[in-house]
């Protein structure tokens, strides 16, 4: 999974929260993830991160993935696109 933050205003100016993403597997999260994104700057989009999250083994179909933002802080944060891509492998 690779996960796009996008932000039309400078990061330093902002208080981000860090990305979480885990599968979860009877209910309960497993492999998690959680990491402050690091911005590059796009001129046409304004500012970037790009986190990739390396899917550990599926157990069961119904086993579901999360993506949470987590505020350790105050603050405010302001994200104009957030996109979530998903790849799978190809089944031959």
């Amino acid at each position: 999974v690779k996960a796009r933050l996008f932000t039309p205003f400078p990061p330093e100016e902002q208080v981000f929260p860090s990305v979480v993403m885990t599968y979860t597997h009877g209910g309960e999260g497993y492999a998690y993830q959680c990491r402050m994104p690091k911005f590059n700057y796009a001129d046409s989009l304004g500012w970037y991160a790009e986190m990739d999250y390396l899917v550990p083994e599926i157990r069961r179909e119904n086993d579901e993935f999360a993506f949470q933002l987590y505020r350790q802080q105050e603050g405010t944060a302001w994200l104009s696109r957030l996109e979530l891509w998903v790849y799978e492998k190809e089944e031959r």
